[in-house]
């Protein structure tokens, strides 16, 4: 019952916020997913101007037609711009240049370009397949609890000198607890999301994500706030995008560490939030994807190091550490204020600096 109040309360906050920020959000109730539905495209990039290009090629090939992109750019650079605008032409594309850091930052910058209720968010060195952004949209209108919905990220080739991350999803499901939510771990690579929704917990977390303070886990933060305030997180099989990050095994290493800081301080804080029933997915989280693959490696005589475990550890001493200095503010203060972008372009219209 508490949680369905809380939920209920967080919806009224959401009808708020439309009016506040002018966000449509008329299809926060049932909704039938024979509509068409208006959406928008998220990317978010920082120096990778040759992995951008994968991105772009891919939402052409897709004829995703008059749906908005908008592009958040990070570089210290001006290679990853001159790309960007090279398609203007082919895609409704609104590009940002920012200063700011994090891509929790610049997904929290991204909302105040987007108009649309539904957002779908594609990795810049990922690739879009056929059907895959209508397939989230289903989901998400299918499930009118649903906050984000994740689809699988699959590699685009195997190469014995590294590898490229992925997240399969084997089969649909909803996740309304913390004991399901240790089935499904999400990745922010292929995901959509309600932007009332994602407004109404606090936004993106900017202490979280690449370039942030916990290096990672910007997906899984933001679904254990999701799943803490009443609303639901959602996977569905039928969403794939081809991801072509490569990575070395030193570089592995190194992306495990970090990945597990991540994973550690979020269900840390979210404990230390008044949720502890997020203790059961640090758990899981040590036990079957940390410890025991290292424990098997070392049976099996090919040990991978113990990356995961120290990057754990790492994680839960710097989250303690953060939270007795008082850095992070309330529940709901998530998203660390406005950006300072400096240059804002849009299909058919000139640079200007932003306001």
């Amino acid at each position: 019952m508490r949680t369905s109040n809380k939920r209920n309360k967080l919806l009224s906050a959401a009808y708020l916020l439309r009016t506040i920020t002018n966000v449509n959000t008329e299809h926060l109730v049932a909704t039938s997913h024979a509509e068409v539905q208006s959406y928008t495209v998220l990317i978010c990039t920082a120096n990778r101007s040759n992995e951008i290009r994968v991105a772009l090629n891919s939402l052409v090939d897709s004829g995703i037609g008059k749906t908005r992109v908008i592009v958040v750019d990070q570089s210290e650079t001006d290679a990853t711009q001159e790309i960007i605008y090279s398609y203007l032409s082919t895609l409704q594309l609104t590009y940002i240049r920012t200063k700011t850091k994090g891509k929790c930052a610049a997904a929290n910058l991204a909302m105040r370009y987007i108009k649309t209720e539904f957002v779908v968010m594609l990795d810049d060195d990922c690739a879009a397949t056929p059907g895959w952004s209508e397939a989230l949209l289903d989901a998400m209108l299918t499930h009118d609890d649903v906050a984000v919905v994740y689809g699988t990220v699959a590699p685009a080739f195997v190469c014995p000198g590294g590898f490229i991350p992925e997240y399969l999803v084997p089969r649909e499901l909803i996740v309304t607890n913390w004991f399901q939510k240790c089935r499904a771990r999400g990745v922010g690579a292929n995901c959509a999301y309600r932007k009332s929704y994602v407004l109404a917990v606090g936004g993106f977390n900017e202490a979280f994500g690449p370039g942030s303070r916990f290096r990672s886990c910007s997906d899984g933060e933001l679904s254990l706030r999701c799943i803490s305030k009443g609303f639901h997180i959602m996977e569905t099989p039928n969403s794939t995008v081809i991801h072509y990050g490569f990575r070395t095994f030193s570089q592995g290493r190194m992306l495990a560490y970090n990945s597990f800081f991540g994973i550690s301080a979020s269900c840390l804080q979210t404990m230390f939030k008044g949720h502890p029933g997020a203790l059961l997915v640090l758990l899981d989280e040590i036990i079957t994807h940390a410890l025991w693959p290292t424990i098997v490696s070392i049976v099996r005589l090919r040990p991978t190091g113990l990356s995961r475990i120290t990057g754990f550890i790492g994680g839960l001493l710097a989250m303690t550490a953060y939270t007795i200095m008082g850095f992070f503010g309330s529940d709901d203060d998530q998203s660390g204020g406005p950006g300072l972008e400096f240059g804002v372009k849009q299909s058919g219209y000139a640079l200007t600096d932003a306001t």
